[in-house]
């Protein structure tokens, strides 16, 4: 029901709009000649993708090794918690547990 009402408002404000008949032929002859036609477009030079690949690999390369990194850490970081909940539950004093 919006968009019933959107459209309508827009059409109370906006009416449509015919290009003129000069501009439409022209186009039409200018399309019609330039289908035949070849665009080149300039090729990047080797070297753009040489510096472009080699960038790849070095960000992919960084980006492999931090998340190894973080695994680790987090591994670790499993393994101290691990420990200490030990420490804490064993009957032996420690400087977490000091009661024992």
């Amino acid at each position: 029901m919006a968009i019933e009402h959107v459209e309508s408002r827009l059409q109370t404000f906006m009416h449509p709009v015919a290009p003129p008949p000069g501009y439409v032929q022209d186009l039409g002859r200018r399309l019609r000649h330039k289908t035949g036609s070849l665009i080149l477009l300039p090729q990047p030079a080797p070297r753009q993708y040489t510096w472009l690949l080699f960038l790849s690999l070095l960000s992919g390369g960084v980006l492999l090794v931090l998340g190894v990194r973080t695994l680790i850490g987090l591994i670790g970081a499993l393994g101290v918690a691990q420990q200490v909940k030990n420490q804490m539950d064993s009957d032996y004093p420690s400087s977490f547990n000091p009661a024992g």
